[in-house]
């Protein structure tokens, strides 16, 4: 998944905060055989330029896609309220670069939420479906670049979170801290897509 999109990098940072480090360096070793292999088997006369020309993509593209009417984001969405972008939703007026550092500076304590140490009321499995749902949500919502189409990344861990509610009510609703997280997170999504 981070090959093709690299929020999914999100739950290898999860996995630092947790300290999972069999897992940390079992995703380093695959995500970088799977790019090498595949820049091989796509430009074997220059594997190096695939990267080159990714990296050209990303830094063309910028953050200034993210600012773009099409975006669901959650840049966006506080781009929506806290800049003067001329649809007079604006609650204050921020420069986008403020708009980013702010963005940037709630994600990263989100992120930092879920990865402290979870309270003992869950069991591992259960903690492991959570969070990942959680942070699959997050990688698509947080990335700069959320089009309608990277929402149906959302199936699954949304899915799955129902299916936990469904079947351990008790368990998912005395975790306040995720199920504030899930609240939070359905909240914003609702809110990205009102334009």
């Amino acid at each position: 998944a981070v090959s093709l999109k690299l929020p999914a990098l999100l739950l290898g940072i999860y996995w630092v905060l947790q300290r999972r480090w069999p897992l940390v360096w079992r995703t380093i070793v695959c995500v970088v055989a799977i790019n090498a292999l595949g820049a091989v088997l796509l430009q074997p006369s220059n594997p190096w330029g695939l990267f080159t020309a990714w990296f050209e993509v990303l830094h063309d593209s910028g953050v200034d896609r993210a600012f773009e009417i099409g975006s669901q984001s959650f840049t966006a969405l506080l781009s929506r309220y806290l800049t003067d972008d001329g649809y007079r939703l604006n609650l204050l007026h921020l420069s986008r670069t403020q708009v980013i550092v702010l963005a940037a500076v709630m994600q990263t304590l989100a992120v930092l939420a879920l990865a402290r140490r979870p309270s003992r009321r869950l069991g591992e499995q259960q903690r492991l479906l959570i969070d990942g749902a959680i942070i699959m949500t997050m990688a698509a919502v947080f990335s700069p670049t959320c089009w309608l189409g990277t929402y149906t990344l959302l199936a699954f861990p949304l899915t799955g979170a129902a299916a936990h509610l469904a079947t351990h009510p008790r368990t998912m609703l005395r975790d306040v801290r995720a199920a504030g997280a899930l609240m939070l997170l359905l909240v914003s999504s609702i809110l990205l897509q009102k334009r």
